[in-house]
């Protein structure tokens, strides 16, 4: 049955060898959009199965069509937000991102907006908040520009899925200076790695293997003999460990094979053989897919989605190259690398500015630009090139080809030197 009336249609299909109905509702909006709601449940969440139950359906997806037509939206914006974290957690974003947006709206939300409807926040309301509301909350600059990231992202999200007409948040630009971090020089390296054999600091070998890897700190955590092949002289990167996601992919799911040199491969090799293979109890994340409510705020409507549930599972790894410590579990692996490097006088570092140091030198030595993106993961030139800027390989040389030079110390006929800078010099 195609049942059509006005603005409404009904239609009949079989599951589980009986007949139910899904109700669709459409109608256009003041600028012409036409907006759809349709739902096989009724109310209480039951197929629906009975002209009576249609009949119930037609009516609120009336009421809902008609809240989208007027641009009455259904959301505040505590609503919404709660419901985008469901829908980007449904695509598949990690965790700890999905924690990221909570704790960043959390803490710098302003109580204004919570029960404001969508359609009701500004442009200037947006402005305002991003502006002088976050600045008197002493936000910084990259605070208010990872928030203005956010927003717009939200607002984009509610005007695909017809709730808003326009981003509030759109060309909102917040300048902020780039912390590119630091490389340390070749001398820097030596002393550091001098330093902390000689004392057996804990750390020493994790700081060798980053430094000659330029691997991230997950992917360190994770490392294990399994990845790597002595024969072939390659190690196979294809999972990072965190705190918030557990054992994954590597970043943006990118899996690489970067080069085991033998410098590196002999070092790996004494490391087993001293301290063996490293066991360690982490964890994934198995995800199920299952049927749940649809909610908007705390009000059922009726329809069922599919939602990805994710049940931490635990993982015993036996085979793991580096020795394990409480304050890397604990990820306080920067902060013993910054207070190592106060204590013997070089420039303190983060742990992540080792895989700079690997990179810079790597392109200050000559390596090209795609050698060094396929070695440490990097999907985007703008990328590595950043740390080309930093190694100062676009500019070395460069003076060497200017068209004049400064005059040298000559003897005079006495066999004096003539101080060319001296006013003395220069009056003769």
């Amino acid at each position: 049955m195609n049942q059509f009336k006005n603005d409404c249609s009904v239609f009949e299909y079989t599951h589980s060898g009986k007949k139910y109905y899904e109700v669709k509702v459409q109608k256009k909006d003041k600028f012409g959009n036409q907006r759809k709601k349709s739902s096989r449940f009724t109310n209480s969440g039951k197929r629906i199965s009975s002209l009576t139950g249609v009949n119930q359906v037609k009516l609120r997806l009336k009421e809902e069509i008609k809240a989208l037509v007027d641009q009455r939206t259904l959301y505040t914006w505590q609503t919404w937000v709660d419901n985008c974290i469901t829908k980007m957690r449904k695509q598949g974003l990690k965790e700890s991102t999905l924690m990221d947006y909570v704790g960043v709206l959390s803490k710098w939300v302003d109580p204004s907006w919570n029960h404001k409807l969508l359609t009701d926040i500004s442009r200037e309301d947006a402005q305002k908040y991003l502006g002088s509301y976050l600045i008197n909350k002493n936000a910084t600059n990259w605070t208010r520009r990872s928030l203005q990231k956010k927003l717009h992202r939200l607002f984009e999200m509610a005007m695909d899925e017809g709730e808003i007409t326009q981003n509030p948040a759109r060309g909102i630009i917040i300048h902020a200076d780039k912390d590119s971090g630091i490389a340390f020089s070749s001398t820097e390296v030596q002393i550091l790695l001098e330093k902390a054999k000689a004392i057996n600091h804990p750390y020493y070998p994790h700081w060798v293997i980053a430094l000659l890897t330029g691997m991230r700190n997950g992917e360190l955590f994770a490392l294990s003999y399994r990845q790597i092949d002595f024969d072939a002289g390659t190690i196979f990167v294809n999972e990072q460990y965190t705190s918030k996601d557990g054992l994954h992919y590597p970043k943006r799911g990118k899996e690489r094979t970067i080069d085991l040199g033998p410098e590196l491969k002999s070092f790996i090799q004494d490391l087993r053989a001293s301290i063996g293979p490293q066991s360690q109890n982490l964890w994934k994340y198995e995800f199920q897919t299952t049927e749940v409510d649809e909610m908007i705020g705390k009000r059922k409507t009726g329809r069922k989605i599919s939602k990805d549930i994710g049940t931490r599972i635990p993982v015993l790894k036996d085979d793991l190259v580096l020795p394990r410590m409480r304050s890397w579990t604990l990820g306080a692996q920067a902060k013993e690398l910054r207070e190592f490097c106060r204590k013997i006088g070089i420039r303190e570092a983060k742990f992540h500015d080792l895989r700079a140091t690997h990179i810079t030198n790597l392109l200050s030595n000559g390596v090209s630009i795609s050698k060094v993106m396929r070695q440490v993961g990097h999907s985007r030139m703008q990328t590595t090139d950043a740390y080309h800027r930093l190694a100062g390989v676009e500019i070395k040389g460069i003076t060497e080809n200017l068209g004049f030079s400064v005059p040298v110390p000559e003897e005079d006929h006495d066999g004096k030197v003539i101080d060319l800078f001296s006013r003395k010099a220069s009056s003769k």
